[in-house]
């Protein structure tokens, strides 16, 4: 699982209690370290005492048990990013309003005792094997705990010990204020020039570059929702009701850049302005309705992948120190037309029904509605129809694209099968270099897209771990069972190329992608996001981060 990017609305549930002495009173001076807003008093005996944030206390006390992340046997990329001080690794996010904490090892645990109420946002049974939602306010602060581990809990005691099935075995807790929403917008919102939203309030017009529709705030629904690069009303309109869970509150706004934002108490939704058309819902306690328009065919699959709501910083995907990394829900629903692929995913859905050209999903719990068209696919869906069957058929683990944006390498990645991490060590013209592991003994197909403003060559060899890979025809390879051989293949979309790859078996692994020929013919920014044809599904909740890298 990547690790660099958190989710706001990730975190917590069950427990068991921890107490922590006054004793700490009594120990040497404690160690004041500051990442972004937030104070931490750190004694040498990993004893944490007054976390604060903006000067107001949010955590009285804690204790770390483990190792810092410098004492992983294989540092990843994006572990280089925190600093540590005995055996706590912390860093904040880009904005200082999130701050996160991680320890290393067998036994690993951050033990935290919050300073407010810690309340709970429902989830379903399945999805709570992964991930609870919870939230806390204090000082007029409101806060959200997002972690990598499920912790044991009493009163506002909060244990984040690391479970047998985590790979690596890292515990990650994460907590965000949600005032600084409204920053981060505004910081992606003037991140790329001339690829930005404008909106007319009065008649609810909002126009893009690749995307138009209309939006009625009193109801929050969305109307005639184009497709410029398709010449395609996708949606007719897209409307919700949720009732929520007492007691919790979204912080509602509209930013207009190359994100959409709005929302109520327990619906939101978000809307990118790039190629492919990145939507997200998320509601609480209700139902959603996706009016499809007619000519558009829809294919229902339920999937066994597993729900995560392990991503963040979903307005992001403008750097490569944002690996983003998001997650498929176990409904899918895809749809197509001539010159039109799209792709929808449901995380946290009681039930998923088509009807016709209405696709409803309801949720007792709380849901994150995701719709995404690669152009990639929509321009090419035959070439693509091995991919395409891979993922519809669950033999598809991972999926990454990787492009440069104003000479700035970005990336994301899809991770269907929740147990494999993948981490891109470098990506330039002489070629691409990813390490890939996991907790599974099994191979699987991983696909990853390389722009051609990245690595623009006529023809692309792949290496699976220092040796040359097998090259045979896509439908070959997703069909594919050695435990011992690894395949790939090479199609070309004009934009770039499209790697797929078997893994026969896994432990940790390096694959190469380089030119066979290079060529320097100069490539149109057009298609100018790395969501070309590999993101399927991005889950995010109503906030998100982007983190910095430590320079």
């Amino acid at each position: 699982m990547n690790i660099k990017i958190l989710a706001i609305s990730v975190a917590i549930f069950s427990v068991i209690g921890f107490a922590i002495t006054s004793s700490a009173a009594t120990s040497p001076t404690p160690t004041a370290v500051t990442a972004g807003e937030y104070t931490i008093n750190i004694f040498p005996n990993s004893v944490i005492k007054n976390i604060s944030f903006n000067k107001t206390n949010i955590v009285n006390y804690g204790k770390v048990s483990g190792e810092n992340l410098s004492s992983l046997p294989r540092m990843m990329d994006d572990m280089n990013q925190y600093s540590s001080i005995d055996n706590l690794s912390y860093m904040s996010t880009e904005d200082g309003t999130g701050l996160i904490l991680a320890t290393y090892g067998s036994s690993a645990s951050i033990q935290l005792n919050f300073t407010g109420t810690v309340k709970a946002l429902p989830v379903d049974t399945k999805m709570s094997n992964y991930v609870g939602l919870y939230y806390f306010n204090v000082s007029g602060y409101n806060f959200t705990i997002a972690s990598t581990v499920s912790p044991a809990k009493s009163k506002n005691n909060y244990t984040f010990s690391v479970q047998s099935s985590i790979y690596p075995k890292v515990v990650i807790v994460a907590i965000i204020s949600n005032n600084g929403i409204q920053n981060m917008i505004d910081h992606f919102e003037h991140r790329i020039n001339g690829y930005k939203f404008t909106y007319n309030s009065t008649t609810g017009l909002v126009n893009g570059k690749f995307l138009n529709f209309t939006f009625y705030k009193t109801n929050q629904t969305i109307a005639n929702y184009f497709d410029r690069l398709s010449n395609l009303t996708v949606f007719k309109n897209i409307t919700a009701m949720a009732v929520g869970n007492q007691g919790f509150q979204f912080y509602s706004g509209m930013y207009v850049g190359n994100i959409f934002y709005d929302s109520s108490a327990y619906y939101s939704l978000m809307v990118h302005d790039n190629p492919a058309l990145q939507s997200t819902f998320m509601l609480v306690n209700g139902t959603i309705h996706f009016n499809v328009s007619k000519g558009i065919a829809i294919t229902e699959r339920n999937f066994t992948f597993n729900d995560r709501f392990d991503y963040n910083a979903e307005a992001g995907n403008m750097s490569m120190a944002m690996q983003q990394d998001v997650y498929g829900g176990a409904w899918f629903v895809f749809l197509s037309a001539p010159h039109f692929y799209g792709m929808m995913t449901f995380a946290g859905a009681r039930n998923v029904t088509v009807n016709g050209t209405q696709i409803t999903a309801e949720t007792n719990g709380t849901m994150i509605v995701s719709f995404v068209s690669p152009p990639g696919l929509s321009n090419g869906v035959k070439n693509f129809a091995p991919m395409t069957y891979a993922l519809e058929h669950g033999k598809l683990g991972m999926q990454i694209a990787i492009e440069k944006v104003n000479s700035t390498l970005t990336n994301i990645t899809l991770d269907l099968n929740t147990s494999i991490n993948a981490v891109i060590k470098s990506a330039s013209s002489s070629g691409v270099v990813i390490n890939v592991n996991s907790s599974q003994s099994h191979g699987t197909v991983i696909a990853v897209y390389v722009s051609s403003s990245v690595l623009n060559a006529s023809k692309l060899i792949v290496k699976f771990d220092g040796s040359a890979a097998v090259q045979v025809s896509a439908s070959a390879l997703v069909n594919e069972t050695s435990t011992t051989t690894a395949y790939y293949n090479v199609t070309a979309d004009g934009n770039g190329s499209l790697v797929m790859i078997y893994i026969p078996h896994f432990s940790d692994h390096t694959i190469d992608i380089e030119p066979y020929t290079s060529i320097s013919t100069p490539i149109s920014m057009y298609y100018y996001v790395a969501v070309i044809v590999v993101v399927v599904a991005i889950i995010a909740a109503i906030g998100y981060v982007m983190v910095r890298r430590k320079k």
